[in-house]
């Protein structure tokens, strides 16, 4: 479920005569807003990590480099 889709959810309620202020609404959004936060943060964590795993592909490819140098 997207917040767009939340956004629908609850003017659909609205429409039906449920509060605003109705709990499960409420809860239903907190849970949104974390899950997309939580999508944020997990982009910016794979991200990093693959900037890490290219990083150590090139630290040991110039280990190899060395190694055959020193041969």
């Amino acid at each position: 479920m997207t917040f767009n889709d939340y956004i629908k959810l609850s003017d659909r309620a609205r429409e039906a005569g449920v509060a605003e202020d109705n709990p499960a609404l409420s809860q239903l959004l907190h849970l949104l807003q974390a899950k997309q936060k939580a999508k944020k943060h997990f982009k910016a964590y794979l991200c990093d990590m693959n900037k890490w795993e290219k990083n150590c592909a090139k630290w040991v490819e110039d280990a190899i480099r060395k190694a055959g140098e020193q041969e």
